[in-house]
């Protein structure tokens, strides 16, 4: 640690949304690389209301995420900004699998 108190840069992935080193943190689970979010807007679930009145679509994000110092990613699906589950490499390749192969039986 150097004496501003923040942590000396980390490498980056090539898909880190921040690709900085994030060398302006002082914990090191401030680390992390986030990838930019691939969101799919629900149509068959219902619209969600907020405090100011408004109401938007339910969305499913996922994002890759690496802790630093981690060997390997992981994904991250999210629901409407809230984190729902993390998924290796393995089972997120699994999940699509699975989702491909259930859409292509109903004829979609």
């Amino acid at each position: 640690m150097d004496t501003t108190g923040k942590l000396p840069a980390v490498d980056c992935t090539d898909w880190c949304e921040r690709g900085d080193g994030h060398s302006n943190v002082s914990h090191p689970e401030a680390q992390y690389c986030v990838s930019e979010g691939r969101s799919v807007t629900l149509s068959r679930h219902p619209l969600l209301s907020f405090d100011d009145g408004s109401r938007l679509r339910d969305t499913v994000t996922a994002v890759l995420y690496r802790d630093s110092g981690a060997a390997t990613a992981h994904v991250v699906l999210s629901r409407s900004d809230f984190s729902a589950f993390e998924l290796s490499l393995s089972e997120a390749k699994q999940l699509g699998s699975a989702l491909l192969r259930l859409a292509n039986t109903a004829g979609a």
